[in-house]
């Protein structure tokens, strides 16, 4: 299989986003299902923003060379220190197979982290929420095993950088 990382644009399946997100809630720090409207007004937002010089957000839809499996990037980007949270989230189907599931977050990883380089992202964080959500483990193992992290434990989370 080819996968790619592509630019988000109104041309790709914000619906799908959407559905993903909200099929998901419990691992996310969304307070709320996502109507259609919230949706759109955050389109908006974000294509507006980047039209800036320093956007805070930079997001990829991560395909499997037929369709969209899932889509992340940088969220939360300081662009004074190099740094911005990493983002990620699948296709939910896709985690019934927990090896494939690792084998794609591993391969989205590692696209990230050539466009990490290409804009200069040069720290990668991300807030954890403590879960018993498999796939979140494996966010960790991967990362662990790819960079050196740096954790510091907060109440409800682990706030984690990494070097890249």
């Amino acid at each position: 299989m080819n996968y790619y990382l592509e630019k988000v644009t109104w041309a790709h399946e914000w619906e799908l986003i959407r559905k993903w997100r909200n099929a998901q809630i419990d691992i996310l720090r969304q307070g709320h299902v996502i109507t259609l409207d919230e949706q759109n007004e955050y389109i908006k937002e974000y294509e507006e923003e980047k039209k800036l010089a320093l956007p805070s957000r930079d997001l990829y839809m991560f395909t499997d060379g037929t369709k969209p499996i899932g889509y992340g990037g940088f969220v939360h980007i300081k662009w004074e220190d190099s740094n911005a949270e990493i983002s990620f989230l699948i296709d939910p189907v896709k985690k019934r197979d927990l090896l494939q599931y690792t084998m794609e977050w591993l391969i989205f990883l590692k696209m990230l982290r050539e466009q990490s380089i290409r804009i200069g992202i040069k720290t990668w964080r991300s807030e954890t929420p403590f879960s018993t959500d498999p796939t979140r483990k494996i966010h960790v193992e991967v990362i662990r095993q790819l960079f050196k992290p740096r954790e510091t434990m907060l109440k409800n989370s682990v706030i984690q950088e990494w070097e890249i």
